[in-house]
């Protein structure tokens, strides 16, 4: 074989496993942003805290029996201790309070909302002096901040209760909080991590479900049935799988464009799936809003010290990581 033919099978290699990452990451995006559809279909026939603990339950069980086949060792030590946080807080806390805002606010403001989750982990780390201020990241706050004004004023018109706003946008408080305060703990294995702190997240769920008198029932409706499959299979287990795909091939900053895509395919499922209606200002105020993250994180990310590889699976957090700079 002369070298003219290696090289060309080398770039001709190297070209399939770029469409093949390329269609991995637009499948994440796509199965990630259908997520918050799904629940709100099926929390109006299950109470939010028990669905939680019901497909947080389930995958659990499936994610330790796939660790145990794999012979995959659990966290130990402060990577335990970390572990534990992200389950109680990153998974637990955060998905909680997304159920529960979306009992009241559509799908599509929701991951509007949660698209600010980069920026937000941007100025936490800013403040607790883990990474440098730049002034691209205070001008994309601010014009993010803008967009969710008037993402915020028009569903207030829309008569869509500001406590469910504020629970989403609390729970993507919640998930940047605990992703700058893991930067403090060993890395663990995705895979390993999300053993540990699935379960975690289930049994809050059952607890605040316990603490707010949920009644326990099952789901009536075939659509419902499936919402429930499709979140715990495929929303929770699958889409882990193909973000570990995806983060393999590709560094933290261009896997975190997925947070500016995911809420335009959330905003064309909620219309499509759920009928939710779309207005003019909300359109508007989304579009500010990612420009916001764009310009405040996303263009610049991998110049900083460190870059957070964060798996968004259109409600919630998978599995977080500090990863070395681009």
């Amino acid at each position: 074989m002369t070298a003219t033919a290696v090289v060309q099978g080398t770039v001709a290699g190297r070209q399939r496993a770029e469409r093949i990452t390329l269609a991995a990451f637009l499948l994440l995006v796509g199965l990630g942003g259908v997520g918050p559809v799904f629940i709100r279909i099926l929390i109006r026939e299950m109470p939010p805290m028990w669905a939680g603990a019901v497909r947080f339950g389930v995958a659990a069980v499936i994610l330790l029996v796939v660790v145990r086949l794999r012979g995959i060792s659990l966290p130990r030590g402060r990577a335990l201790l970390g572990t534990v946080l992200f389950g109680a807080l990153g998974l637990g806390l955060s998905t909680a309070l997304i159920y529960r805002g979306l009992v009241d606010t559509p799908a599509g403001v929701s991951q509007v909302i949660l698209a600010l989750v980069p920026l937000e982990t941007f100025i936490f780390a800013v403040v607790l002096r883990l990474e440098r201020f730049r002034w691209a990241g205070l001008t994309g706050a601010a014009i993010a901040v803008a967009g969710v004004g008037i993402v915020f004023g028009d569903q207030l018109r829309a008569n869509v209760p500001l406590t469910g706003l504020l629970a989403i946008l609390a729970a993507g408080f919640s998930i940047s909080a605990t992703t700058v305060v893991l930067k403090w703990f060993p890395a663990s294995s995705p895979w390993s991590a999300s053993s540990v702190a699935l379960p975690i997240g289930a049994v809050m769920f059952m607890a605040a479900s316990l603490a707010f008198g949920e009644t326990h029932s099952m789901p009536t409706s075939t659509a419902a049935w499936l919402a429930l499959g499709w979140l715990t299979v495929v929303g929770t287990v699958g889409l882990m799988s193909l973000f570990l795909f995806v983060i393999s091939r590709v560094s933290a900053s261009a896997s975190s464009y997925q947070f500016l895509l995911m809420p335009l395919v959330t905003v064309a499922a909620s219309a499509i799936i759920a009928g939710e209606q779309i207005s003019v200002p909300f359109v508007v105020g989304a579009a500010v809003v990612l420009l916001g993250v764009y310009v405040g994180i996303i263009r610049n990310s991998g110049r900083g010290p460190t870059a957070v590889a964060t798996s968004s699976v259109g409600d919630g957090v998978v599995a977080v990581a500090p990863t070395p700079a681009d």
